[in-house]
């Protein structure tokens, strides 16, 4: 009796990591997809980023320890203020959610983006019949040297020339897949660049 009942529970746990990948298409989380509502999210974590910034200022605090003279107070407090600045800006300009949503009801393409400080969201409402088709297509950035990196970005465009960026990506086969889930809901075409 006991084993079969971890037998049951080792098949659940089976099926919901199975249904949880089915439902991560690269960073975006879809948490909604019928015939009339698309809605995927992807979460940002700024506070990495900046715990790790401050974690380097501690090690960097440390390595001049042994110093002698005020060299290095002012050396820890000049890189304690740059970093502040540098740590507010991570915060205000990096969203922490990105949220999706294609609502066939409300005729509707919402693209919401939510930031920590201020709290903010920043909004932007594609009417349906303004879009004519969505696009994928690869964005890359070169340095003077021959490195370069490819983004994939899902747009939506609008009949009057618009484009809207949907989403990026670093894979092309997430940002096609939620690109085009997004058309098959809206009802448009999808187009693709390479």
């Amino acid at each position: 009796m006991l084993e079969r009942l971890k037998k049951i529970r080792k098949q659940d746990e089976q099926e919901g990591q199975e249904a949880e990948e089915k439902r991560r298409i690269g960073r975006y989380i879809v948490s909604e997809f019928t015939a009339l509502r698309f809605v995927a999210e992807a979460r940002g974590r700024p506070w990495v980023t900046v715990g790790i910034m401050w974690i380097g200022l501690l090690i960097v605090s440390a390595l001049i320890a042994p110093w002698r003279g005020g060299a290095r107070l002012v050396v820890s407090l000049t890189g304690g203020g740059v970093l502040v600045v540098a740590s507010l800006l991570v915060v205000y300009f990096s969203p922490i959610i990105h949220r999706i949503t294609v609502d066939v009801e409300k005729s509707v393409c919402q693209l919401e983006q939510t930031f920590l400080l201020p709290p903010r969201t920043k909004t932007v409402e594609i009417p349906l019949p303004a879009v004519c088709n969505m696009r994928l297509r690869p964005r890359v950035w070169r340095d003077p040297g021959n490195a370069s990196k490819v983004e994939w970005v899902a747009e939506v465009l609008g009949e009057e020339g618009e484009v809207w960026r949907l989403a990026e990506g670093d894979e092309r086969e997430p940002m096609a897949e939620l690109s085009r889930l997004a058309a098959e809901v809206a009802g448009c075409p999808m187009e693709e660049t390479e």
